[in-house]
């Protein structure tokens, strides 16, 4: 996973630490796939995992895993990987989980529920994280949410028709507290990737960068063969990372790929340029 360091290395176990002991978390149809020096386990639910098919991941700087169910059952989990005992469980019958953005005091999750589509919030006070509000008033149908992200106050998502922005001290039951700051791309934005000052999203094949500040303008990138990326990210070189299906491509100045075959990697928990990535691979 793209880790970020945990909220205190002192008396914790923490998930992201694990990773330098070369110990990285995937989630898969069939359980929590656990890679350790290059030995694969799975965790299921004998081992506290309260279902198998899991669509999202993230870590919350606890050394605790949140895990998303996959249609039909959109559970969240927070989950101890290192003690395989469950911390918490929400369960609101949501069809799936889609996507996760953990902060340090403040956590969303996004959710298809039937026809709808929206966000969960949960705030960290007093040692635990708790359930504060849900979402689901837009001004249109935006489709499904592919990216969640919280830049100081304002929260960006990515959908299915565009991305949309709210200001996390509004009210935003309130469908007029939405908003299109780039109304020109309606289609479906799949990816972001996200700087200290600026962004970068993949929207109907196309690469646009927008910068945090100025919100006016949107510049869209060089691209001779367009790709519909389905994930991408920084690394701490401001290298631009993306995957589509199981090619992953590389970007400083123009986009190559690399010669590995992906079988799978999970989302960021915070977009930031000093994340790391560890990405698992099989060999051709």
């Amino acid at each position: 996973m793209i880790r970020r360091p945990p909220r205190s290395t002192q008396g914790v176990s923490s998930a992201a630490s694990d990773v330098y002991k070369r110990q990285v978390y995937c989630v898969t149809a069939g359980g929590l796939l656990v890679n350790t020096d290059d030995k694969f386990t799975t965790l299921t639910t004998i081992d506290g995992i309260i279902g198998v098919d899991i669509a999202a991941i993230a870590d919350d700087g606890n050394g605790h895993l949140w895990l998303g169910g996959n249609t039909p059952n959109g559970f969240v989990q927070i989950y101890d990987p290192i003690k395989k005992v469950s911390v918490n469980i929400f369960d609101f019958n949501l069809t799936q989980v889609t996507e996760f953005w953990i902060g340090d005091s403040l956590a969303f999750a996004a959710f298809i529920q039937g026809q709808d589509v929206g966000l969960m919030k949960w705030i960290y006070i007093d040692d635990e994280w708790s359930y504060r509000d849900i979402f689901r008033n837009f001004p249109i149908s935006i489709g499904n949410i592919n990216v969640v992200s919280v830049h100081d106050s304002k929260i960006f998502l990515g959908t299915g028709n565009g991305l949309w922005m709210g200001d996390i001290s509004e009210n935003l039951k309130d469908p007029a507290n939405w908003s299109m700051p780039f109304p020109e791309l309606d289609g479906n934005v799949s990816a972001i990737a996200f700087l200290e000052s600026s962004a970068t999203l993949s929207h109907e094949g196309n690469l646009y960068i927008f910068h945090y500040d100025d919100l006016s303008l949107i510049y869209q990138q060089t691209m001779t063969t367009p790709i519909n990326f389905e994930y991408l990210a920084f690394d701490s070189k401001n290298y631009l990372w993306g995957i589509k299906g199981k090619k992953l491509y590389r970007k400083k100045t123009a986009l190559e790929v690399l010669s590995l075959s992906l079988i799978h990697i999970s989302e960021p928990t915070r977009r930031t340029p000093i994340s790391y990535a560890v990405f698992c691979l099989k060999k051709k």
